[in-house]
């Protein structure tokens, strides 16, 4: 079996930490956009029932605006969790391929 080149590895560490970079500040601003929607404490007290009456598919009276821009954030910041670990394992890989 043919080894990759050391160059196509730090290509695709590069592309991670690109998709990393873009996930974290997609999911930054998202977080603010809700941050912005909620307009009462009460509204950010009922955060987590929100989210589960989003997710469970149920409506809900405020809309589906604040549960999406929300559920759009978490889902960005697992995902580029989850991207930095796979950074993480190709460049151990890389290091012991030396």
């Amino acid at each position: 079996m043919q080894k990759q080149p050391k160059e196509s590895i730090y290509e695709t560490e590069f592309l991670l930490l690109i998709g990393i970079v873009f996930l974290v500040v997609i999911g930054m601003l998202m977080a603010m956009f809700s941050v912005t929607y909620i307009q009462d404490m009460a509204t950010l007290r009922n955060v987590p029932d929100i989210l589960w009456d989003f997710t469970c598919g149920r409506p809900t009276e405020a809309g589906t605006t604040l549960p999406l821009l929300l559920t759009i954030s978490i889902v960005c910041f697992l995902v580029s969790g989850v991207l930095s670990g796979w950074r993480w394992w190709i460049k151990k890989a890389g290091q012991h391929d030396e």
